[in-house]
């Protein structure tokens, strides 16, 4: 051990603080170059990226001087703040939204959301509607059936509003097969009177339903305006009641009533249809409700993400105006937000989302190319790394970086020059190779050391461990010796009167040397396994009954009722391929293991034999002390014995768990355990039911 300590300490001074010396040398030169080079370059551009920076923020608070005096405006005539002429197209800001004192988004407006509390179909099948589906369908007899459901209405129209809405649909188609296109709309139309409150759900699918009807007797008659205008109605009312009807149902009137428009469109004489856009476009209603949807979508994103940045940044900062930097689930975002409290419907903020694709287009990069930098200078912003205004070419070499903030935070600006090449260039690549190598040097010694260290570390531990394992094989050995010893003397001093006497000393003295037998058994057969000298005995086995035969042999070792045990074996286990010698053994250790460490009254051990696809699960799981977390990965290297409060009183040699771990690896299978300090343990042989 002296001699390690002594070449490691030979090593470290004839060989780190030389190199050591020559690395600080090194820096030092490289360094001093450095900074020489960059003061020369970065005198002449620092200037050149600060005014650009300046004009950038010029160009964004003239947008934001827009924003002041669009609201300035309404302080003046005190009108409810509506953006909707606040000029967006093409300008720095995207988003609009107003947002009250308590953070409350109030601009832009969602469409009302309705719980569905019923739903509808129209079609009724109680037995009233029997005869008149028989008249209509099978004996085509529509005015029997219109006389039938008539009768139906009379009955049922204070009783069931719902076979009433049913009842009317059916008089309706009839009239509508029999091509009475007059009274089939005035009992559509009496249809859409008597369910036009839609409060009701009910009444929405019916009114729905009708008007569809409605419009497509028009489109019959070629009646194109009430048609087509009846459809356009329908479609408006259809995308407000969006959120009162399944997804389902939505889907299926949106298309119908699409559909019927496209249709209707192609029929109507070029003339008329020119007339009929002119009046109502549903082409401008669908992208109304797709401009909604978007609005809708981004106040919800506004609340999830926009709207707390803005009120940690009030409560922090009581600012009245600033920017807020947040990220939403695609990219950063940043937003202008200004204060108005004194504005009618208790508005406290106006926020504008920037539109970063108009700002880097439009503002930026125009700033970028109007800056007479010659040829050989490239300046460009930087968003973490990458340039947002262009691609840098691979001769470019970065020279001044300038924050944007504290608008732009995320923001660098850059400014890279062509070719820097002089002869300081070259003497700064050669010190880079001369570091290089002695970094190097360094690197492989450091290597060579740390390699030594772990060594010398682990002969420590292999040193203390043997000491151990010397130390509890002694104690495990003198032990059944000075109980042979104890006995022997006292049958050969003649102290024994009496048969029973010397029947129990003969017994004690044979368990002794069993225990002695065993132990030296251990020893030599994990020897074996060291050195590869254990052979093993493969032949196919009924593994249910080595468990019950082991578990048995077990508890003869131990007092009687010492120990409550219970065994379950899942019947029909097919025969495997095993040492049975050696598998009873490593079960023997297991049992022993979870019988030593219980330290309660009441002790139980279960074993469990379970059959799983690939392999054969042996369990034992005891009650005991558990073994902590940071030994559960130790337990089954040699020598080594979990040491606390709990497990120090019990004796053993460390060879236990690695012996078992041999004898598993042997038959190709593995070995699990699971334990909770001061519940139990549990191990779980896993034997495979094909060994290759």
């Amino acid at each position: 051990m002296r001699s390690d300590r002594t070449l490691f300490l030979f090593l470290i001074l004839m060989v780190a603080l030389p190199s050591i010396l020559l690395s600080i040398f090194a820096v030092n030169a490289l360094v001093g170059q450095k900074i020489l080079i960059e003061e020369k370059i970065k005198k002449s551009y620092e200037t050149l990226a600060y005014n650009t920076r300046r004009r950038i923020f010029e160009e964004l608070d003239k947008h934001e001087e827009v924003v002041k005096s669009f609201v300035s405006k309404f302080h003046q005539t005190g009108q409810v703040v509506r953006p909707s002429n606040f000029p967006l197209d093409n300008s720095l800001f995207s988003k609009v939204f107003l947002v009250t004192a308590d953070y409350q988004v109030v601009y832009p407006e969602e469409r009302p959301s309705y719980s569905v509390s019923q739903q509808i179909t129209f079609s009724d099948n109680d037995s009233k509607f029997y005869e008149g589906y028989v008249l209509e369908y099978q004996e085509k007899d529509y005015s029997a059936a219109i006389l039938e459901y008539e009768k139906i209405m009379a009955e049922e129209k204070e009783q069931n509003f719902k076979s009433s809405g049913n009842a009317l649909v059916a008089i309706a188609r009839c009239y509508l097969k029999m091509q009475k296109y007059d009274q089939s709309l005035e009992t559509y139309h009496h249809l859409t009177t008597l369910f036009n409150d839609n409060s009701n759900l009910m009444g929405l699918n019916f009114v729905i339903a009708a008007k569809y009807q409605i419009a497509e007797i028009y489109r019959r008659q070629e009646q194109w305006k009430q048609g087509y205008l009846t459809l356009t109605r329908l479609l408006k009312d259809i995308i407000f009641n969006e959120y009162r009807l399944k997804a389902s149902q939505y889907e299926h009137y949106y298309q119908r009533v699409t559909n019927l428009l496209e249709e209707m469109k192609e029929q109507i004489p070029p003339l008329e249809k020119a007339k009929l856009l002119a009046l109502e476009n549903y082409e401008d209603i669908i992208e109304g409700r797709n401009t909604k949807l978007q609005e809708e979508r981004n106040v919800k994103n506004a609340r999830k993400h926009l709207l707390p940045e803005l009120r940690i940044l009030v409560s922090s900062t009581a600012k009245s105006s600033g920017y807020i930097f947040y990220r939403d689930e695609e990219r950063q975002q940043l937003a202008y937000f200004l204060e108005v409290p004194e504005l009618p419907k208790d508005v406290g903020f106006i926020i504008c989302e920037l539109n970063f694709s108009y700002w880097i287009q439009e503002v930026i990069l125009p700033i970028l190319e109007s800056q007479e930098a010659g040829k050989d200078v490239f300046m460009t912003l930087m968003d973490q790394g990458k340039s947002i205004s262009g691609n840098i070419q691979k001769q470019f070499s970065p020279v001044v970086s300038l924050s944007m903030a504290p608008k732009f935070p995320f923001w660098e600006m850059a400014v890279y020059l062509k070719d820097i090449r002089s002869l300081d260039d070259l003497t700064r690549d050669q010190s880079y190779l001369y570091f290089g190598g002695i970094v190097i040097v360094i690197m492989v010694f450091l290597v060579g050391v740390c390699g030594f260290i772990v060594t010398l570390i682990r002969r420590i531990k292999s040193a203390r461990l043997k000491s151990d394992f010397v130390s509890n094989v002694t104690h495990e050995l003198k032990t059944p010796l000075t109980a042979i010893k104890m006995f022997v003397e006292t049958l050969l001093m003649g102290r024994v009167t009496s048969k029973e006497e010397e029947k129990e000393c003969l017994q004690i003295i044979s368990s002794e040397s069993e225990r002695l037998s065993r132990l030296i058994d251990r020893i030599l057969d994990f020897a074996k396994m060291e050195q590869r000298r254990r052979t093993f005995d493969f032949e196919l086995a009924n593994i249910a009954e080595i468990v019950e035969t082991t578990v048995a042999q077990f508890k003869k070792q131990i007092p009687e009722e010492s120990c409550q045990f219970l065994v379950q074996l899942d019947e029909k286990l097919p025969h495997i391929l095993i040492d049975e010698e050696a598998i009873s053994e490593a079960l023997i250790n297991l049992l022993s293991n979870a019988y030593k460490y219980i330290d309660r009254a009441e002790r139980k051990i279960e074993v469990l034999c379970r059959l799983r696809r690939e392999y054969i699960a042996i369990t034992i799981k005891d009650n005991g002390v558990g073994i902590p977390r940071h030994d559960m990965q130790r337990i089954f290297e040699k020598f080594y014995r979990v040491e606390n409060t709990l497990t120090r009183p019990v004796e053993g040699t460390g060879l236990g768990l690695p012996l078992v771990s041999s004898i598993v690896k042997a038959h190709n299978g593995k070995i699990k355990v699971q334990s909770k300090v001061g519940v139990g343990s549990e191990f779980t042989i896993r034997l495979p039911l094909k060994v290759n």
